[in-house]
């Protein structure tokens, strides 16, 4: 499951740690295994991993900063080839996650924490700057208050919900609880990204214009919440949602974190109404096929007139 990318034999570009960016993702890549039936696969995986790919194919200029283990940086070079600049951090381990699927609908699974390459530091960034710093969390524990208010200061802050209520229990199982700093920490977030049972988990509310409204007071300016019906918008108090369109689901892997992607990279030019319509045809295009996003641009606004 380690997918040729398009453009992986792109001579790759260097960029100077002084650089500026439109978007900076700071997350953990994967080492996913899965398991389904039929199926055992290992792959790179991680929000960092398909939201990377998905914001460099839609044009914006992209900063990764990824903790890992060194002998696992060789596995960053897709990312390089797709045009991002890839700023390792030297971690003890590679965080590795097993996905055991229970049937063919893989609408449930089990997830097994097999390694975490441990907690972002303040003195470990990069001296680049960006327009968005995204923290692409796959599980609690890779940022601290200190670190995301420091973010907060340099550029717009963005978000997912999954590093904040994913956790690793005892024995290695994972689960979901609810986040205690919820109502401190998203007053700091400019974006912020969620799913419906994410949000359901925070805020109480199955219904998802609740969740994000309430997700919104609490303090986040724009909320973007994945669920099946779509693409939904909170943003200066009006919803906007957006339906997906796929042909198939065989790369639903990285939904999330590909729309949040496409939604940052679209931000940056358009209004909040507009970003969620393209982050809802790309994300289409991208789950016809397994892997991360490897159309073009051009591919992405054709889908919207369609």
């Amino acid at each position: 499951m380690h997918y040729n990318m398009h453009g992986s034999n792109q001579a790759r570009v260097e960029f100077p740690m002084s650089a500026h960016f439109d978007i900076a993702f700071i997350g953990h890549i994967s080492k996913d295994i899965i398991i389904a039936p039929g199926q055992h696969e290992t792959g790179t995986g991680g929000a960092v991993w398909y939201g990377a790919f998905a914001a460099a194919r839609a044009g914006a200029h992209v900063a990764a900063v990824i903790r890992c283990a060194e002998a696992d940086f060789p596995l960053l070079d897709p990312l390089r080839a797709a045009g991002a600049a890839v700023f390792p951090i030297p971690a003890p381990q590679t965080t590795s996650i097993e996905n055991r699927y229970h049937d063919e609908t893989r609408e449930r699974r089990t997830c097994t924490s097999r390694g975490f390459a441990g907690q972002y530091a303040i003195e470990q960034l990069p001296d680049i700057s960006a327009s968005i710093w995204h923290l692409s969390g796959l599980v609690r524990g890779e940022y601290d208050m200190e670190f995301m208010k420091h973010l907060a200061g340099r550029g717009a802050l963005s978000g997912d919900a999954q590093g904040f209520v994913r956790v690793v229990r005892p024995g290695n199982s994972m689960d979901y609880e609810d986040w205690a700093e919820k109502q401190s920490a998203l007053p700091l977030f400019t974006y912020f990204k969620t799913d419906a049972a994410e949000a359901e988990i925070l805020t109480g509310r199955a219904n998802v214009q609740d969740a994000a409204e309430q997700l919104a007071a609490w303090g986040a300016r724009e909320i973007l919440l994945t669920h099946p019906g779509g693409a939904l918008v909170c943003a200066a108090g009006a919803f906007h949602n957006t339906p997906f369109n796929a042909r198939n689901l065989s790369g639903r892997t990285g939904r999330g974190d590909t729309t949040m992607a496409a939604y940052l990279t679209r931000r940056l030019t358009h209004n909040p109404r507009q970003a969620g319509q393209f982050a809802a045809a790309l994300v289409s295009i991208k789950m016809e096929t397994p892997g991360p996003f490897a159309a073009s641009l051009d591919d992405v606004l054709l889908r919207m007139d369609n």
